[in-house]
């Protein structure tokens, strides 16, 4: 008779037997029990539906395909090490049976127990914003800029200069002897001189005109000649003139420091006093182009305590970053870029921007009303329909002020990004004349209600 409590005789392999058979190669099998997916245990409380054994064997079966066949590694002797460093180009060895066998459950849990070195490595993310490509890539320039023109162009816009890197300086430079004969040489001669070395090598480029400087000579370029082309040429130019050097000029770097001490030990340090270039110079660990000068007018000194200063760094001195505070003269001071806030001259003949009075070539303009009919000389209050006090009308704006006005909405303004005075057109000028004449209007309006 058989016996109820026996077990029930089953066709699959016991756990042991199953791991002797698959390491029959393993000098000593591992004592370890084999979980199998198909084998069920008294641990295993939640049943496993078919659907889901189904899924966990074909995810198990498409793990062994894709990873490469691995032959288990013989266990550790006594005499060998406990640790082994795997060697270079082999695959890692698998310690045990039952990290292959693991379900995807656990497999997704071991995953995200990686160290953040081995999902570095595993998965490396490119870094778009860092790298030679990303800082060399320029800001794009301001669309207001789109109303603007450029002051020395009436066609020229002040977007698409910006856009090309702003303007270049097209002079070259001559340096000369301080008692070299090619100084005091009308200007013509010098500029043919070089015109006919450059066609003689071949060159493209021409000289407009020459200008005399502290260190030489300026030569500016025709709007067609090319710098670097002529630059090519720069021994035949130093032939011509028996120059020392013919090179591009280099601006100085423009900076204002704050704060600047004006007594020390109770003596007033002024503009020319080669004391205050030396400090300057100690500080910024840099050479000046220039001595510093005080903005302040100099009877101003004797009742302030501290000054801005005015300083040009020379362009060949170490291109390091300026720090922002400097101890000159045992006080704390500031260094900022010099903001250029002059307006360029007007004509004193059209009260127009963008030329001089030698250059205009438009009829005289009355500087109170703005009438071609009269000369300033010649205004009067009836000329302009105003009264006593008469109210300007600018040229530029149609505002209630003179056209030098600072105020003035239509003025020159510079911009760094064009690098070159700008002035507003279209729609931009458009808006500037509506609101100036509006208010010219009402000022006009209440003086006549007044009276």
């Amino acid at each position: 008779m058989l016996n109820s409590r026996a077990p029930a005789a089953s066709a699959r392999p016991k756990p042991q037997g199953a791991a002797a058979v698959r390491f029959s190669n393993a000098s000593d099998p591992p004592s370890t029990p084999v979980r199998d997916l198909r084998v069920r245990t008294a641990s295993q409380v939640t049943p496993l539906t078919g659907n889901l054994q189904k899924r966990q064997r074909d995810t198990l079966l498409s793990e062994q395909q894709q990873s490469p066949t691995r032959t288990p590694a013989p266990r550790a002797s006594a005499e060998s090490p406990s640790h082994h460093l795997p060697v270079p180009g082999s695959a890692a060895p698998r310690t045990t049976v039952a990290a292959a066998a693991t379900s995807p459950l656990r497999a997704q849990g071991t995953a995200s127990a990686r160290s953040p070195a081995d999902e570095h490595l595993a998965h490396p993310k490119p870094n778009s914003a860092s790298g030679p490509a990303a800082k060399s890539r320029k800001k794009p320039p301001s669309k207001r800029l789109h109303d603007y023109r450029l002051l020395s162009s009436p066609s020229t816009s002040a977007f698409d200069v910006a856009a090309r890197g702003g303007l270049k300086d097209n002079g070259v430079f001559v340096i000369l002897a301080e008692d070299d004969p090619t100084r005091v040489k009308p200007y013509w001669e010098i500029r043919n001189s070089v015109n006919d070395a450059l066609a003689d090598v071949g060159s493209v480029g021409r000289v407009a005109t020459v200008d005399p400087v502290k260190t030489g000579l300026a030569l500016t370029l025709t709007r067609t000649s090319k710098t670097q082309e002529v630059l090519q040429h720069a021994e035949a130019i130093k032939l011509a003139l028996t120059a020392e050097q013919v090179t591009l000029r280099k601006p100085a770097i423009i900076m204002v420091l704050a704060d600047i001490p004006v007594r020390v030990n109770d003596i007033v340090v002024e503009d020319d006093d080669p004391f205050l270039q030396e400090e300057i110079e100690l500080a910024l660990d840099a050479r000046l182009a220039c001595p510093p000068r005080r903005l302040c007018k100099p009877e101003d000194l004797t009742t302030r305590k501290t000054t801005a200063v005015w300083i040009a760094i020379d362009p060949d001195s170490p291109t390091a970053a300026r720090p922002r505070r400097l101890r000159i003269m045992q006080r704390w001071c500031h260094l900022r870029p010099f903001i250029d806030r002059s307006t360029p001259p007007l004509c004193s003949i059209c009260w127009s921007y963008g030329h001089s009075h030698d250059a205009c070539s438009h009829s005289p303009r009355c500087r109170q009303c703005g009438s071609h009919s009269h000369d300033t000389e010649e205004h009067t209050c009836d000329l302009c329909g105003g009264k006593d006090p008469c109210v300007p009308l600018c040229t530029n704006c149609t505002g209630p002020h003179s056209p030098e006005d600072s105020a003035c909405k239509a003025k020159p303004t510079f911009d760094a990004a064009v690098n070159g005075f700008v002035i507003p057109v279209g729609q931009r000028l458009h808006r500037i004349k509506q609101a100036a004449s509006r208010d010219r209007r009402e000022i006009v309006k209440n003086l006549s209600q007044v009276s």
